[in-house]
């Protein structure tokens, strides 16, 4: 695994593990609710993706 890849990785693991935390909150709403919550967290994750892969190649170079 190269640098760029390892650091992405982390990154990656880290940021979705928080949403992960966040979304086992879900029982406590409704149906609606939850689904509009899980899309804007599709969302952010994809925001999220080109967020950490922009900053990798920053940071790598």
């Amino acid at each position: 695994m190269s640098k760029e890849e390892e650091i992405f990785k982390t990154m990656w693991i880290a940021d979705s593990n928080s949403l992960t935390t966040r979304a086992i909150g879900l029982d406590n709403f409704e149906s609606s609710d939850a689904s509009a919550y899980l899309h804007n967290a599709q969302n952010k994750i994809s925001e999220m993706e080109d967020q950490l892969y922009a900053a990798t190649i920053v940071i790598t170079g």
